[in-house]
């Protein structure tokens, strides 16, 4: 449906229309775009945490190889075998299939050196009086100037160079979220902001599960 979820929670808002689906990373959403109404169709790149539109991709053969399915992107399968590709795209048939070398990272910093995004995502869940751990990363490091929590969340310290330690409450009655905001600071001054839940979840009864007998 092109929605993307972390740890069962939707990001991103509102489904993207013409959407062909996720990444396996997670990170972006690949769609259907037709410019100008052209007759071309174009593959869309977003990212799946705020939806924000990367780059458009043309002249791929098999987007295009029946106008009578050029326009319907839900009887054509497009997707990434990895996370740095390669893009597969299939046929309307599903009997052939074309390959393409495609590592979005290394293509949108190519494309806007001075720019960057999120490439990683965090641990959704942590137990009660545990710590996580979560180094943020992004695909143009060399643009990145520092990081810094937009507020301060108890229990969460961010390095400068975006190394997020979270130590979760020792004592909860039921699962709580605590919600992370980070500030990513690029040295042209532009800030893009990087948000996430963590879910804490009690911890385990020290007597365990119930045992259940023979029966």
């Amino acid at each position: 449906s092109g929605q993307a979820f972390k740890g069962g929670t939707a990001v991103g808002g509102e489904r993207v229309p013409s959407a062909y689906g996720g990444t396996p990373c997670g990170r972006y959403v690949l769609a259907q775009s037709n410019p100008g109404g052209g007759e071309d169709a174009c593959l869309e790149i977003r990212l799946s945490e705020n939806n924000k539109p990367l780059l458009l991709a043309a002249r791929f053969a098999f987007l295009n190889s029946d106008r009578n399915y050029a326009r319907n992107p839900a009887v054509r399968r497009v997707t990434m075998l990895g996370d740095e590709g390669p893009l597969a795209i299939f046929d309307p048939a599903a009997r052939t299939m074309q390959l393409v070398d495609f590592n979005i990272p290394a293509v949108m910093k190519e494309l806007a050196p001075d720019d960057f995004h999120v490439t990683s995502q965090p641990m959704p869940c942590v137990v009660a009086g545990a710590v996580l751990q979560y180094q943020v990363q992004v695909n143009n490091p060399d643009a990145v100037q520092s990081y810094r929590l937009q507020a301060e969340v108890p229990g969460a310290r961010l390095s400068p160079q975006g190394f997020l330690q979270f130590t979760a409450p020792a004592k909860i009655t039921g699962p709580v979220p605590s919600n992370i905001s980070i500030e990513i600071i690029g040295k042209k001054g532009q800030i893009l902001l990087h948000e996430f839940p963590i879910h804490i979840l009690p911890a385990a009864s020290a007597s365990g599960p119930p045992r259940v007998g023979p029966i």
